[in-house]
């Protein structure tokens, strides 16, 4: 009669995982179907502050600052007359030009017909003043 087994101790398991090369890291990752830890271009780049960043955005989309534009768009009713449901200021473009987007051709004529009335107004808003001429194009 022989006395029964007594089982192994376990061994313990190592704090850090061995690793492995690369190569066999990526093999055994795509045999598992896991993503990899690295992408095999993957660059690894510093990590920078977000607050800059932010600041940035901030200041060149001018958010939460009042814009020539937004004001044009605010006061448009009292600029453009009974015309001013059918087209709104769009942007200054970099020669100083409003651009004016109209929603019918008639409608583009009529503001036409008063340009020089409505660039005066225009010109009197805040912000405005530098504005040399309207563009009217339709939407």
């Amino acid at each position: 009669m022989t006395a029964p087994r007594t089982p192994n101790p376990p061994e313990k398991m190592p704090a850090e995982p061995e690793h492995l090369p690369s190569a066999a890291e990526n093999a055994l990752a795509d045999f598992l179907g896991v993503p990899r830890e690295n992408a095999p271009r993957q660059r690894l780049r510093s990590v920078k502050e977000i607050a800059p960043l932010i600041d940035a955005l901030l200041a060149k989309y001018s958010i939460g600052r009042e814009t020539p534009v937004q004001a044009l768009r605010d006061r448009w009713r009292e600029i453009a007359g009974s015309n001013a449901q059918y087209s709104h200021p769009a942007e200054i473009d970099v020669r100083n030009r409003l651009v004016v987007l109209t929603s019918h051709p008639v409608v583009r004529n009529e503001l036409f017909q008063q340009k020089k009335l409505i660039l005066a107004r225009v010109r009197s808003a805040p912000g405005c003043a530098s504005i040399n001429a309207l563009v009217f194009r339709n939407a």
